[in-house]
């Protein structure tokens, strides 16, 4: 794992003790639903990389 981000996360977790309740659970969410995202666009731009872009799955 990268160092900076174990840090940040680290540093992150230490301040939501300091945070209500339904504060931490939005901004879990959030990072979840945005680290979520990021990896499935990085699998796609990968699919589409190895298939090459003429190839559509969806179709």
């Amino acid at each position: 794992m990268n160092q900076r981000l174990g840090i940040v996360l680290f540093l992150l977790g230490m301040s939501m003790q300091f945070l209500p309740v339904l504060f931490q659970l939005g901004i879990s969410s959030g990072l979840s639903a945005c680290l979520f995202f990021a990896w499935d666009e990085y699998l796609y731009k990968q699919s589409k990389k190895e298939w090459g872009e003429r190839y559509d799955s969806t179709v």
